[in-house]
């Protein structure tokens, strides 16, 4: 299944410009002019990494979320200040919608339990979620007792409402994914600790050195 993301009132992205990325198989590069929010674009998924950690599989978070109750996530080590993730050219929340092309891909049977879009809000100055998934029949019903998970189904009223095995799917790839930030002092940057995802300058060189001299053969076959 393919994603299209629409993130709002991230860093240099208002409401009134969101960012706009539609991820298909043999996607390679965002291309654009300087300062117009490619890096931003790749730091969010570095940045909001533990809560699409959150969502890649069935949990109370995730259903307390959808029940209207506000779920905390852990900031990345990067983010000093929970007002940076936020767009300060408003005081508006911000919200991230996953878009699921071909939601409708799977059994017959699940059809209409598939979900076609999970809205993410993250209310302003905090590291909390909620969230609302919407089905081919409209904005899913959370008010039927009990709830409960049962597999990749969320059941409501006894009976199973969403499927999200796509859903958790698409997240746990998100959640994995690997950010290289820009530097330009391939030295001095990162002399003893890592450099966002990777290491670079004392500390890759050591870890290199580590990698080709070192006791473990396939470490020395690798490097």
């Amino acid at each position: 299944m393919d994603v299209d993301i629409t993130i709002k009132n991230y860093r240099c992205f208002p409401d009134s410009r969101p960012a706009r990325i539609s991820l298909r198989k043999g996607f390679t590069a965002f291309v654009g002019t300087n300062n117009s929010g490619k890096s931003s674009l790749l730091k969010f998924f570095f940045e909001f990494r533990n809560l699409f950690q959150q969502l890649s599989h069935p949990s109370d978070d995730l259903l307390r979320a959808l029940l209207g109750s506000v779920q905390a996530f852990s900031l990345a080590p990067s983010v000093l200040d929970v007002e940076d993730l936020f767009c300060n050219r408003n005081d508006h929340d911000l919200q991230i919608q996953l878009q699921f092309v071909g939601s409708d891909q799977g059994s017959e049977q699940d059809g209409d339990l598939n979900p076609r879009r999970l809205d993410i809000t993250i209310p302003r100055t905090t590291n909390q979620w909620r969230a609302e998934f919407h089905l081919p029949s409209g904005q899913l019903d959370v008010s039927q007792e009990p709830r409960k998970f049962q597999g990749t189904k969320l059941w409501f009223g006894g009976l199973p409402k969403v499927e999200l095995a796509s859903t958790f799917e698409i997240c746990r790839a998100l959640a994995e994914v690997l950010y290289i930030g820009p530097f330009r002092n391939a030295i001095n940057i990162g002399a003893s600790e890592n450099y966002f995802d990777i290491r670079v300058g004392q500390a890759f060189i050591t870890q290199w050195r580590q990698w080709k001299s070192g006791d473990v053969t396939k470490q020395n076959e690798a490097a």
